[in-house]
C-alpha cells in the first residue's frame, strides 16, 4: 500500500476553537500524566526501539499550556508535556542513559487529534541532542498520513523533517497490549465516535488485560476510571 504523506500547513491559516473532543483528549492525557505515567515507558520502548532496553525511572518534569502561541505546524491547538526517563540495558543496568521527551497534543484543522513526541538524549556536560521523533493518532481518517513532513524555521534557516505516524484504530486492543501501547488505549475509541460501545464488556476485557501491570490496585482503578471517561465521552 502506497504511503501517505502530509505536509505542515504552517501556522498562517486561520486558527478555530479547539473542539470538544480535543478538550476532552487534553483533559485524559493530564489524567494520564499524573496518575498512570508508569505506562508511559513501554510505548516509548516500541515507538523508539529501546525493546532491549528496561526503564528505571521515569518522570513528569514540565507541563506548557500552548494554546495562544503561534504554532508553524498544522496543528490549531497544541499543550505539551516534558517526560524524562533513565534508561539502561538489561544486563548492564549501572550504566544509565537519560532522555526528555517533548509530546505535544495538537488538532489539524480537518479534525486529526495527535500527539507528536520528540526524543532527546540529556546530558549534563553538553546540550541536548535529538535522537527521532514519532506521532501517535488520537483520532484519524481514511485520509490521514502515514508519514508527517514537518517544516521548520531556525533564526536565518529553514527545513524539514519526517516522522512515522501510527493509527491506534487500526491495532486491536490485544495488539496494542502487545506493543506495550496501554498508555494511549483510551484514545482508541476516539476513533470511531459514532460508535455505539458495549461499555461495560470493554471495560471488562481492559480490566483483564492491564491485571498486573500496575504497581498497585488503586493505579490500576484510577486507569479503568479514565477508560470509563472516554468510553462515556464525558
Amino acid at each position: 500500500m502506497e504511503r501517505r504523506q502530509w505536509e505542515t500547513l504552517g501556522a498562517d491559516r486561520e486558527r478555530r476553537r479547539p473542539s470538544q473532543d480535543f478538550t476532552l483528549t487534553v483533559r485524559v492525557l493530564d489524567r494520564l500524566v499524573e496518575e498512570c505515567l508508569e505506562l508511559f515507558p513501554s510505548s516509548l520502548r516500541c515507538l523508539f526501539g529501546r525493546e532491549e532496553q528496561v526503564c528505571l525511572n521515569v518522570g513528569c518534569q514540565e507541563k506548557k499550556k500552548l494554546l495562544s502561541q503561534v504554532f508553524e505546524p498544522y496543528s490549531v491547538r497544541s499543550s505539551e508535556y516534558m517526560i524524562t526517563a533513565s534508561w539502561a540495558a538489561r544486563e548492564a543496568q549501572a550504566q544509565q542513559e537519560t532522555c526528555l521527551y517533548q509530546m505535544m497534543c495538537e488538532e489539524t484543522p480537518t479534525g486529526q487529534i495527535l500527539f507528536r513526541i520528540y526524543e532527546f538524549l540529556k546530558r549534563a556536560d553538553c546540550p541536548l541532542r535529538m535522537l527521532g521523533g514519532a506521532v501517535v493518532y488520537a483520532r484519524c481518517s481514511e485520509e490521514s498520513p502515514d508519514v508527517i513532513r514537518y517544516r521548520y524555521r531556525l533564526h536565518d534557516r529553514k527545513g524539514s523533517y519526517t516522522l512515522p505516524a501510527m493509527r491506534l484504530c487500526t491495532d486491536t486492543k490485544e495488539e496494542l497490549q502487545r506493543k506495550g501501547l496501554a498508555f494511549f488505549l483510551p484514545f482508541r475509541y476516539f476513533q470511531k465516535p459514532d460508535q455505539a460501545w458495549e461499555k461495560d464488556k470493554e471495560l471488562e476485557e481492559i480490566s483483564a488485560r492491564m491485571s498486573g501491570i500496575f504497581r498497585s490496585e488503586e493505579a490500576g482503578k484510577r486507569y479503568l476510571d479514565i477508560c470509563r471517561e472516554v468510553l462515556c465521552g464525558v
